[in-house]
């Protein structure tokens, strides 16, 4: 296996996104082994427009698609798309677009990958990077939170599940000491996996799912799928917090997609043809349930 990178990002209407590609780039020990493969959903903004990154696609090795923002169906639906520009490169990592990266990040997650890989035939590593801000009109990050601690890091802990069958999880403020080891757990976030290649068509995002419950459906399916989710030893990335941040159903009305996505989720749990977006067949559902404490079913946990 080689050390190829294919960092997928699914951006929508998003100024961030330049940082967050010159971050992977500057910050990786070997940026020659990253592509990326970019979903632009854009706008006519200045920062946000069909050509704002066109400059470091000349540069870098970038594959990207680009839609106008009202075309987009949201943001399972651009991760989908992102799939296309997948060339069969070792590993995927799947970020927001709104990261900042720790330094030889690169060599850190697959030396961690391989590391799980002895015991664990499919790791992956997910987990909710912590938060920073930045002053736009300075062009400065700041505060990035536990940088002088970076092995305090979010567990994702299931508090109830909801009517519609998805799991409310804690946030930041389910933190813990990692003890430098990566530790497994039931559930990932979708801003940030890291794993090999494959899962990118193994476990497609499901185009028709939305925004709420994303999460919970790609873990049920990554695991049924066989991988085994960790949160990393430490610290990786971090996450821009802004409170202006435009989401697809801040701009466009997507309670239809809502209503279709919490079907999906049904389907997913109580049995329904879902094609290639449906279980694995590498472990059941109900070992799912019993690796995470949970009953789906009947909302019990």
């Amino acid at each position: 296996m080689g050390n190829t990178i294919f960092i997928s990002i699914a951006s929508f209407i998003d100024t961030d996104l330049r940082n967050t590609i010159l971050s992977c780039i500057n910050q990786a020990k070997h940026p020659e082994n990253i592509t990326f493969g970019i979903i632009l959903q854009y706008n006519n903004e200045e920062g946000t427009n069909e050509t704002c990154i066109d400059d470091l696609i000349n540069r870098y090795n970038i594959r990207i698609k680009k839609y106008w923002f009202e075309e987009s169906k949201g943001g399972c639906w651009a991760r989908n798309q992102v799939t296309t520009l997948y060339q069969n490169e070792d590993y995927v990592l799947q970020l927001d677009a709104h990261i900042r990266m720790i330094k030889n990040w690169d060599v850190l997650l697959v030396r961690e990958y391989l590391e799980l890989k002895e015991n664990n035939n499919k790791p992956l590593l997910s987990y909710l990077s912590p938060s920073f801000f930045r002053k736009e009109e300075l062009g400065l990050d700041y505060d990035f939170k536990h940088i002088d601690d970076p092995y305090i890091i979010n567990v994702p802990t299931i508090k109830s599940i909801t009517g519609d069958y998805w799991p409310m999880f804690g946030g930041y403020e389910d933190e813990a000491h990692t003890n430098r080891k990566p530790n497994n757990v039931s559930l990932l976030y979708a801003g940030f996996v890291f794993t090999q290649g494959s899962w990118l068509l193994e476990v497609k995002n499901d185009p028709e799912h939305y925004y709420t419950g994303e999460e919970f459906a790609l873990s049920i399916r990554s695991f049924t799928h066989g991988y085994n989710i960790y949160i990393p030893s430490q610290i990786m990335s971090w996450h821009l917090s802004r409170p202006n941040h435009i989401h697809h159903f801040k701009v466009l009305d997507g309670n239809k997609n809502h209503i279709k996505a919490m079907e999906q989720l049904y389907k997913l749990i109580f049995g329904g043809d879902l094609g290639e977006y449906g279980l694995g067949t590498e472990r059941t559902l109900q070992q799912y349930e019993e690796f995470a404490k949970i009953n789906i079913k009947e909302r019990r946990i």
